[in-house]
């Protein structure tokens, strides 16, 4: 299994929206990884729980790329922000209309998250 996730606030190599970003940023750093399995008869339930820290001091839209196999599936998804003191939890709309979502809420200065299977 692959732990190597990262983020990044600029397209990188396979980005399904490249015209999205103009500045090319640094990478965004890994901090901390925890994972835990569990066996459930032939499937297994793994959690990953990965720490970034922006270091740039200013509020980035960042693309976080994660490599699944075949046959995976992301069931949730959850964004702790501020050291914990905000937790954001993912929920499942089409693609136009998450799409919309996102780009409102970035558009009014708020923070968003975006979960894309490509």
């Amino acid at each position: 299994m692959c732990l190597g996730g990262y983020m990044r606030g600029s397209p990188c190599d396979g980005c399904p929206h490249p015209e999205r970003y103009r500045n090319r940023q640094p990478m965004i750093p890994l901090i901390g990884v925890r994972t835990r399995a569990r066996v459930i008869d032939y499937t297994s339930e793994v959690t990953l729980q990965q720490r970034y820290r922006n270091i740039e001091g200013d509020p980035l839209e960042a693309i976080y790329m994660f490599p699944l196999m075949e046959g995976a599936t992301v069931c949730s998804f959850q964004a702790s922000i501020d050291d914990g003191k905000v937790i954001v939890e993912g929920v499942v709309k089409e693609k136009e209309k998450a799409q919309d979502t996102y780009d409102d809420a970035i558009a009014s200065g708020h923070g968003a998250y975006m979960l894309e299977e490509v």
